[in-house]
């Protein structure tokens, strides 16, 4: 039988600081380079990397990108002209 999972914060108690976010997703910052780590954002907040997932995907929309493996984590997507 699973083990039950441990609750986090929920959704709703959960304030994001998106100007924050912003500026770590800014490819000229130096010190993040552009990348933003999912589970050190979760961590930030005390949810799941799931729904830190959906959060920022729900603000973002296309505009991010998620990248698996060892450079992996949140990015801004590269801008297609039409």
């Amino acid at each position: 039988m699973a083990r039950p999972r441990t609750l986090k914060n929920s959704l709703e108690n959960v304030s994001v600081d998106w100007n924050e976010v912003e500026a770590t997703l800014n490819p000229m910052n130096a010190e993040t380079r552009g990348r933003l780590v999912l589970k050190a954002f979760a961590e930030q907040y005390g949810i799941w990397p799931v729904e830190a997932r959906k959060i920022l995907s729900e603000n973002y929309g296309n505009t991010i990108e998620f990248r698996r493996g060892r450079t992996g984590g949140v990015y801004k997507a590269p801008q297609t002209s039409p």
